[in-house]
């Protein structure tokens, strides 16, 4: 006997069939990468293929009439191989201290660049200040009684 294509299960069998944890399917739901509905007594059911047992392929809910989206599972990634023996330490050293020197000559060039930028802002809004600089004002009292001079006796 040949299972639908798709079918609604509990929850726990679902994840079992899967093969990933109830949480991790539980946290699916809520992010709305798997279709899934209460039944009657208020359970967890979710939509899962027949054929995907333990391939990890999800359906999503539907986004418009009659569509419908699966998302394939990527498998982690392969480790990264170990070192080669057949190219000696040196050479790796000679590679990073290289590496090394162009990053310097790097972060060197890139500051002057900056320091030409700042000193060259600077220097046009320092005209702009001069510039805008009010004419100075006289002194409250002078303003007040006029521009007398007070003469000692």
């Amino acid at each position: 006997m040949t299972e639908p294509p798709y079918q609604w299960l509990p929850l726990p069998e679902a994840a079992e069939k899967l093969g990933i944890a109830e949480n991790a399917l539980r946290s699916r739901i809520k992010r709305r990468t798997v279709r899934s509905r209460k039944d009657n007594q208020g359970r967890l059911q979710v939509y899962v293929s027949g054929t995907e047992d333990r391939t990890r392929t999800l359906v999503r809910p539907k986004s418009g009439p009659g569509s419908n989206h699966t998302v394939p599972h990527r498998e982690p990634r392969a480790p990264l191989p170990a070192p080669s023996d057949s190219v000696p330490l040196t050479v790796h050293r000679e590679i990073i201290a290289a590496l090394q020197a162009a990053h310097e000559r790097e972060l060197v060039r890139l500051a002057q660049a900056h320091r030409s930028t700042v000193d060259a802002l600077m220097q046009r809004v320092g005209r702009m200040l001069v510039a805008q600089r009010p004419a100075p004002r006289a002194p409250w009292w002078s303003r007040l009684f006029g521009n007398s001079k007070i003469r000692g006796s």
